[in-house]
């Protein structure tokens, strides 16, 4: 980074006596969530529930709940965030329904996005969303059949998938390893094959690039093995310099269990970023680095 270390330390201590670093990274995340587009800000949205601001969140989507009814992927981010922090658990089932219910219609072109809200959201499939994923997922191209399934499985990978998962892996074109990576890290699997393959995957990236970076990202968070964790961490520390607000993104995502209080000061300059995702990813480094006790996964 352009400013020294020492020069960040120094700043990082003016910083925190004057007004809180939290402080400041929640103040980034509600101006991202006012100014960026709608992915921006639901991947704000998304950092500021776990630490306390789900008020915040429903007050921005709440009067704006009908706004995108009828534009792809962007309706799905908006149901999300209602999914989340609506008022009641009645209330926040309409917004899953709504969820569920483009899931579950053939040839729309945000279809694979609502099945992967609601897995993200651990949202128990009904019968008919059930066998609805599944149709789907017998025919569909091995990207959206992954998260098909992911839909359907919710928030646990059966065992019995554990050999098609680690064909994905192995076998998998970029975009249905960067789907399956993804997934994994939020299933949480422990089988030792399905984490070996998601290792190996790993060990094959060598071009920082989106594909690589996902994968690199998501068997760093599992840290699917131990022993290679130092060459992924690097990894991904050389995709945060790239600058591109999507590799810092997911890579910071990767590191975000292992960050420590002294990693802060290396990620103060990305609070000024122009990109409302790299501003999101370092308010999120400030925050879980200073209290380790909640990491959220997107």
């Amino acid at each position: 980074m352009l400013i020294s270390r020492c020069l960040l330390l120094a700043l990082f201590a003016t910083l925190s006596s004057a007004a809180p670093l939290t402080d400041r990274a929640i103040a980034t995340l509600r101006e991202v969530l006012e100014v960026g587009n709608p992915v921006d800000q639901i991947h704000a949205a998304e950092v500021l529930i776990p630490f306390g601001a789900s008020r915040v969140v429903w007050e921005h989507y709440y009067p704006r709940r009908f706004e995108q009814d009828e534009t792809p992927i962007f309706r799905i981010t908006n149901w999300r965030a209602l999914a989340r922090v609506d008022r009641t658990p009645e209330a926040r089932q309409i917004w899953i329904n709504k969820i569920f219910a483009i899931a579950t219609t053939p040839g729309l072109p945000d279809r694979v996005h609502a099945a992967e809200s609601a897995a993200k959201l651990k949202a128990p499939p009904p019968p008919h969303v059930i066998a609805s994923l599944q149709t789907w997922a017998a025919d569909a191209p091995d990207k959206d059949a992954a998260f098909a399934w992911w839909g359907v499985w919710s928030d646990h990978l059966p065992t019995a998938a554990n050999e098609q998962v680690i064909d994905w892996l192995e076998n998998g074109d970029g975009d249905t390893r960067l789907r399956v990576a993804y997934m994994l890290a939020r299933l949480q699997p422990t089988d030792p094959a399905v984490l070996a393959a998601l290792a190996a995957a790993a060990n094959a990236a060598t071009e920082v690039n989106l594909v690589n970076t996902v994968v690199v990202a998501n068997a760093h968070f599992l840290n699917a093995s131990p022993a290679d964790m130092p060459q992924w961490r690097a990894f991904l520390e050389a995709a945060i310099a790239t600058s591109d607000p999507l590799l810092i993104f997911h890579s910071v995502q990767g590191i975000m269990p292992y960050y420590q209080p002294s990693d802060i000061p290396d990620y103060l300059p990305l609070l000024d970023h122009p990109a409302p995702d790299a501003r999101t990813s370092a308010a999120w480094v400030i925050l879980a680095a200073s209290t380790r006790d909640r990491n959220p996964v997107r």
